[in-house]
């Protein structure tokens, strides 16, 4: 099996074991007859993604859905665009350096017989520490949020200590693990081999906001000290539970919530009694 960080984050959130329905996460993320119902939110990262780094992780996403009274851009779509030059103006300052070679760069490493894998939005890079002036070699994900300062929810950027790290971790461990028979080394110079190697690059959030509390909020770097191995022990747990599944068929599980619409139409538990 392939496995990516937001597969990861699916199944133990924070570490913590989280309810599914085999079948259905089979269908998107295993065999991947289904794909998820994309929301606007979604779209507008991509999009974003797309214009401030050229692509996105499934390819360019040109445009957003218009006003349907007047074809005109919405006023959301406005302050993304806003927002897109900000970033350029940011990415310059930062150091941070985007072109053909490093955007989307797509990383794989051997872990008990399956394949873990991440598309890093820009690596390698560099980013300048302001304080003492220093480059410092960097993977760098570009964050579309509509409040910077947010303190609730998944996407708490304003209380960044409280988030899910999965991704991080993951780019992280893909990355000191890069010198391996999947990936294709031939671009990467020695000198940034041996760095990944040494676990010397840094991560870094850089997080835009577009409606309330506009605006780029401080770069966030993820330190991994202390992350880590619990990372690695909930990875562990990811692939036990994957391949405890994969033995069992993935067994559709019934749950009222999901079940009505589930995009699965022929799963015996679409026409079942559910119980709440």
């Amino acid at each position: 099996m392939i496995i990516s960080s937001t597969m990861i984050r699916e199944l133990y959130p924070k570490g913590e074991e989280k309810p599914i329905c085999p079948r259905l996460y089979h269908a998107y993320y295993i065999a991947k007859t289904h794909e998820r119902p994309d929301g606007i939110t979604f779209m507008q990262g991509r999009y974003f993604e797309s214009a401030l780094i050229g692509t996105s992780r499934d390819g360019v996403v040109d445009d957003l859905p218009r006003d349907k009274r007047n074809g005109k851009k919405t006023i959301d779509h406005m302050r993304i665009d806003d927002q897109i030059l900000v970033g350029r103006q940011v990415l310059k300052f930062y150091h941070v350096e985007v072109n053909e070679h490093n955007v989307q760069a797509h990383l794989r490493m051997p872990f008990r017989g399956h394949t873990l894998e991440g598309h890093l939005d820009i690596f390698p890079t560099t980013v300048l520490d302001t304080i003492n002036g220093e480059l410092l070699p960097a993977i760098v994900d570009v964050k579309l949020t509509e409040d910077v300062e947010g303190t609730w929810g998944n996407f708490c950027w304003g209380s960044p200590t409280h988030m899910d790290h999965t991704q991080a971790l993951h780019y992280l461990h893909l990355v000191y693990n890069i010198n391996n028979e999947l990936n294709d080394l031939s671009s990467y110079p020695e000198d940034l081999i041996r760095l990944c190697e040494d676990k010397l690059i840094h991560f870094f959030y850089f997080v835009f906001g577009y409606k309330k509390n506009k605006g780029f909020r401080n770069p966030i770097r993820i330190n991994p000290m202390g992350k880590m191995e619990a990372y690695k022990e909930t990875l562990r747990k990811v692939v036990s539970k994957l391949e405890m599944l994969e033995a069992q068929g993935w067994p559709p599980e019934r749950n009222a919530d999901l079940c009505p619409s589930c995009p699965v139409t022929d799963c015996e538990m679409k026409k079942a009694i559910v119980d709440v």
